[in-house]
């Protein structure tokens, strides 16, 4: 793989993110503080918070998705794919 986990998870996320989203006030990801590779074993250890930004301009995380051990990219599309479906799934309960 040319480029580290952690680096292709940013990628990925700049990826889904370019896009407009049919949200009036705006929607992102970020990486959880302590989110990193680690040298030793190549695993990807952190977490994921999505977030919603209300019509205030405050951001609300809507949903958390941990990222624990993920080692190679097949693994890394289950963990963004299961962060972004439940982060859609609660699109009802999402703050205005």
């Amino acid at each position: 793989m040319s480029e580290n986990l952690l680096d292709e998870l940013r990628r990925k996320l700049g990826q889904a993110f370019a896009v407009t989203w049919e949200h009036e006030e705006g929607m992102d990801v970020v990486l959880e503080d302590g989110t990193s590779l680690d040298p030793a074993s190549g695993a990807l250890r952190g977490g994921m918070a999505f977030r919603v930004r209300t019509h205030d301009g405050a951001w609300h995380i809507v949903h958390r998705e941990p990222i624990d051990g993920v080692r190679d990219g097949v693994a890394l599309d289950d963990v963004l794919a299961r962060g972004l479906s439940l982060f859609l799934m609660k699109h009802p309960t999402w703050p205005r």
